[in-house]
């Protein structure tokens, strides 16, 4: 097993070094099956204090906000930049930074905004260490997939590795009493979405 970058991932299915890899924001390549797992809102994170806008934010007020986001090809970095391309707003991205940990460690400290998954910011929102708010009209989601080569058949072993993934997630996030808004791939969802 090795960890990394979806960029990394996606680089080592394609060149064989993995059979498989669990990827954010999989862009739609031949080469590749995508089995999609499950999709998430991408939440505006705040510095603690931070008066939120009536109503909450929407994709037009991420122009005016100093904002701490990955930089590129990274897969968040992508889906936000493709949702601000979408809507005709420029961001104004004061720091690239690709660790997690780090941007919500200056979110914290006032340095700026940022834009993750709603699973990367719970515990910090639940301490009250940053102000989050979901971004809507229109949201911006980040799903989370399974990737292979499509011309290399699955192993045994990436199949039962496969299986032990789905249940493992089912029962985390039945433990965590995850909201609503995680939209979930069952089995035949990923099947059609293969074949598509």
């Amino acid at each position: 097993m090795r960890e990394g970058q979806s960029s990394s991932l996606q680089g080592w299915v394609a060149d064989r070094r993995v059979d498989l890899a669990v990827v954010y924001n999989q862009p739609p390549l031949d080469a590749f099956l995508v089995r999609p797992l499950y999709t998430e809102p991408m939440i505006l994170i705040a510095p603690p204090g931070t008066a939120l806008p009536k109503g909450g934010y929407q994709i037009r007020d991420l122009a005016s906000l100093p904002l701490i986001l990955p930089g590129m090809p990274h897969s968040n970095r992508r889906v936000i930049e493709h949702a601000a391309v979408q809507n005709g707003i420029r961001l104004r991205i004061e720091l690239e930074v690709d660790s997690v940990a780090l941007t919500k460690k200056l979110v914290k400290a006032g340095v700026g905004y940022s834009i993750l998954t709603s699973i990367a910011i719970r515990d910090e929102v639940a301490r009250g260490e940053i102000v989050a708010e979901p971004i809507k009209r229109p949201s911006i989601r980040s799903s989370v997939a399974l990737t292979t080569l499509r011309e290399q058949p699955m192993s045994r072993f990436a199949i039962a590795w496969t299986e032990m993934l789905r249940e493992k997630l089912v029962q985390f996030m039945g433990n965590e009493n995850w909201k609503e808004d995680v939209v979930w791939f069952d089995d035949k969802q990923a099947a059609s979405r293969d074949s598509g």
